[in-house]
């Protein structure tokens, strides 16, 4: 009996689609520096990312995801504001769009009619093959950089005039679980929020 040469391609096919897909999605894909923007009440303040100047406010940055994340707002005769920004990894597209490899590939080791020891080696190594491509996919996804959210996107900063007597700059330290669901931030001191 012929076999079909379709059917003969599929292992190949899979293998070269595990290949060609094992690299996650994340890790292809994404970046490593995210935009923020950077408003102050003053404008015209300078902003320092990580300790080098950025620019003066209003000011769309692009922050690298590796670094430390600290960005400094300063002008004469104001308080300066530091901003420690922290990272979280977004776990959603981490997962989700991995966890869709598996099924094509396992599909591909699918055949009703069994027959050979060839066939039944397929029936199992095209499952363990998805599992392991899926898998293995999440695992660069979340060790990847490109995976982890700077949070907020931007910052909006009022700054205090500086009565002579301040010690050093306000430090704010902004970790993740502040930020889940927030798009933006807005700071204010000296006064009712708006």
């Amino acid at each position: 009996m012929a076999r079909c040469p379709v059917k003969a391609a599929l292992p190949a096919l899979a293998l070269m689609l595990a290949a060609g897909l094992g690299p996650a999605c994340v890790t292809i894909l994404g970046r490593t520096s995210q935009g923020v923007t950077v408003t102050a009440s003053s404008a015209g303040a300078a902003v320092f990312v990580d300790g080098k100047f950025a620019g003066v406010t209003p000011l769309a940055l692009i922050v690298a995801k590796r670094a430390p994340g600290v960005i400094r707002i300063e002008k004469d005769g104001y308080r300066p504001v530091e901003i420690r920004l922290k990272k979280r990894k977004a776990w959603a597209p981490v997962i989700l769009p991995n966890l869709l490899w598996a099924p094509p590939i396992a599909f591909l080791g699918f055949d009703p009619d069994i027959q050979t020891s060839r066939d039944r080696f397929r029936a199992v190594a095209f499952p363990v093959l998805g599992a392991v491509a899926s898998v293995g996919a999440m695992v660069l996804d979340g060790l990847s950089v490109k995976s982890t959210v700077i949070a907020p996107g931007h910052l909006d900063v009022e700054l205090e005039p500086d009565a002579g007597t301040a010690v050093g700059p306000r430090v704010m330290i902004m970790d993740a679980g502040s930020f889940r669901g927030l798009r933006w931030i807005s700071v204010r001191t000296g006064g009712p929020t708006k």
